[in-house]
Parts: structure tokens; sequence; C-alpha cells
């Protein structure tokens, strides 16, 4: 009976080790951003970011049966844009999002496929890195800065899970990242009017290991 009792002891306080309740990944993509518009004099003239690639690291861990829970980082290369029919002006730039999703995933960990839907929040950091000069092109509608700011961010989206082993999994993910238009990178000029929102939609190829 001793025997007996021990053994399953041990098999309850050791299946916590077996059970891989984390996961580690890392992965690249590509992004593509809103545009917004700023009026000036009545005038328009579209300002947003160009697309650009997108480079990203997760730790995730699985709290439930369904349920996860995911901190992300994405960096993001993108020039600042503005134009119009006549003209352009072009800025480098970057940016950094870190976020905290809830993820619930379809099926048992078990599965091969595994699809997910995510939802959460964070900030993103904007920041102007290209060189001002003393003219720049459309200047009467706004200014693309060497300055940096925080902007608050919803994440949502979702994908599908790939199990290649016990402990390697393939993603394959959907994310807009959505955020206040960013007027200080972009900032109109005296007297022009902008606003909205700015969505960066993202797709990822990642690799995770479970622990």
């Amino acid at each position: 009976m001793r025997n007996s009792t021990l053994a399953a002891v041990l098999v309850v306080a050791t299946t916590p080790a077996f059970a891989q309740n984390w996961e580690l990944g890392a992965g690249a993509g590509a992004g593509i951003y809103s545009s917004n518009q700023i009026t000036a004099g009545g005038q328009t003239a579209t300002a947003g970011i160009e697309k650009a690639i997108a480079v990203s690291a997760y730790v995730g861990q699985n709290l439930y049966r369904n349920w996860a829970g995911e901190v992300r980082y994405t960096w993001q290369p993108g020039r600042l844009r503005l134009e119009t029919g006549s003209g352009r002006a072009t800025f480098d730039a970057h940016s950094h999002a870190i976020h905290y999703d809830v993820l619930y995933q379809f099926r048992t960990q078990e599965d091969t496929l595994r699809p997910f839907f995510a939802v959460g929040g964070g900030a993103k950091y904007f920041q102007g890195t290209g060189d001002e000069v003393v003219f720049q092109p459309l200047s009467q509608f706004g200014y693309l800065t060497r300055t940096a700011e925080w902007q608050p961010m919803l994440s949502i989206g979702g994908g599908v899970k790939y199990r290649l082993s016990r402990r390697l999994i393939l993603r394959a993910e959907m994310r807009d990242y959505v955020t206040p238009f960013p007027k200080k990178v972009i900032a109109p000029a005296l007297g022009a009017s902008s606003g909205g929102l700015l969505h960066d939609f993202l797709v990822f190829g990642t690799l995770s290991v479970l622990f």
C-alpha cells in the first residue's frame, strides 16, 4: 500500500514538469500600414508609414486547456511619408511594439493543427531616424520629424499552430496593431488637421519551442 501511495504522489508531483506549459518563439514577417489624411487650405495630402519587414519574439504560458497568455515584442522599420498627386516626402523611421495578448486556442495541445484567436493591448514606440533638412517637400501639410513618441496600442488577430514534434511548433499568424495617429513624428503644419487611427496589418511566420 505504501509503495502504491508513493508512486501516486510522485506522478502528481512530476506531472507539471512534463506539461510543457511555456512557449518561447521568434520569427519574421511583413507589415502594411493604413493611411491618414492631412488637410490644409482646402487641399489634402496622404500621411503614413511605408510597408516594411517585421521581426518578433514572444513568450507564452498555457494557463488552461484552451487559454494562454503571451508577452510579445515586435521591431519594424518603415519610412514616414507624405504625398500628394504631384509631390512626395519620406523620412527614415522604425517602431517598437510590446503587448500582452490573451489567446483562445481551439483543440488540444496534442493536436497537430491548432487554430487560435488573440486579443490584447500594450504600447508602440514610433521614432523618426532620418536626417532633417531646411526645406521639406509638402511642408504646407506637415513635417516628418526626428522625434519619438509612445502610443497606446490594441492588438488583435489569430492564426494556426502546426506541431512539428513534441516540443517544436510552427506558427502562421496575423495581427492588427491599432494606435492613434503619431502626430509628433508626422506633425501637421500650423493650421492643418489630421487624426484618426493607424492600423498596422502584420503577417508572421514563427518557430517556437515548448518547455
